[in-house]
């Protein structure tokens, strides 16, 4: 798995001494290139010829690709009580979605890695890294039926926040949130329109300003706090002529 991980992100091998059990190893160069790009952690044995983990390998899968594991949301998967950082951000990039059973989603992050599952991961990485957008629609677009022909029961939790200005509202935009104004108003013209790192949240320049995209968010909800009133606006612009 680390070969081809390594190999697909485009990596050369290196010469670099790590673990002192792959001296030997046919792929001590592959190793240590991935080691070297963070892929995995160094340290003083690595076991090459033991077969990996679901969760082992959706950390390598993540790493290779530089996503850092979604702290924030409450995992989708129904056997994941811990460690479901990188699970939950590969669900959400659409790259291990894992299976539904009597209506409820499963990783397995205990089983071992399936050779057919090793190289749906490397196909999916593949596409992703080709074109991001085009994939995650695409994958999104799958997902979708499934839910539709088989729903999940399980619910994702929705983080609650609390916000009182227009920078706060789009710096919490995400994906499992429910996000409550305080009274007032919220005049999107007046801050800063950035992207955020994640490219969730876009500003398109169009004729008459900027357009706010949300881009690959589900399960968002924002109201007002105890039904009092908060209003969310932009500024007309001012033609000549």
């Amino acid at each position: 798995m680390v070969t081809f991980l390594c190999k697909a992100v485009g990596l050369s091998q290196s010469d670099e001494d790590t673990y002192i059990d792959i001296r030997e190893h046919w792929a001590k160069k592959w190793i240590a290139a991935a080691v070297s790009q963070n892929i995995i952690d160094d340290g003083l044995t690595f076991r090459p010829d033991d077969a990996i983990t679901r969760q082992e390998a959706v950390e390598m899968l993540c790493r290779a690709l530089g996503l850092s594991p979604d702290t924030l949301n409450e995992t989708p998967f129904c056997d994941i009580t811990a460690d479901s950082g990188y699970s939950t951000r590969a669900f959400k990039e659409y790259l291990m979605l894992g299976s539904v059973k009597d209506n409820e989603r499963y990783f397995y992050p205990l089983s071992v890695l399936k050779r057919s599952e090793a190289a749906a991961i490397i196909v999916n990485l593949l596409d992703y890294k080709s074109d991001i957008e085009s994939f995650k629609a695409q994958k999104k677009a799958i997902l979708d039926k499934q839910e539709k022909e088989t729903p999940t029961t399980q619910k994702i939790q929705q983080k609650e926040v609390i916000v009182s200005t227009a920078e706060e509202l789009i710096k919490q935009i995400g994906s499992n949130k429910r996000i409550l104004l305080k009274p007032g108003t919220y005049n999107l013209s007046s801050i800063k329109q950035l992207d955020n790192g994640d490219k969730t949240v876009t500003w398109k320049q169009v004729d008459d300003g900027k357009e706010l995209n949300l881009n690959s968010i589900h399960n968002l909800t924002i109201e007002g706090m105890n039904n009092q009133i908060a209003e969310i606006k932009v500024n007309p612009m001012q033609w000549e002529g």
